[in-house]
């Protein structure tokens, strides 16, 4: 939620700051970043993900 919210706000900034730019330009560098952003959220989630089941994999032996 808080991730969605602070891409909604860096969405809202990026358009005021390149509104005055050319359009394609604005949207070349729109697509890049967000396919950067959302790489870099799934392979965190990933790690997330797999730190948990190691840790509930070590709890449930012990």
């Amino acid at each position: 939620l808080v991730v969605l919210v602070k891409f909604k706000l860096l969405h809202d900034e990026r358009l005021e700051y390149t509104s005055n730019k050319n359009i394609d330009e604005m949207y070349d560098l729109m697509n890049a970043k967000e396919e950067i952003l959302i790489r870099h959220h799934k392979q965190m989630l990933a790690l997330h993900l797999s730190l948990l089941i190691f840790v509930l994999f070590i709890a449930y032996i012990y």
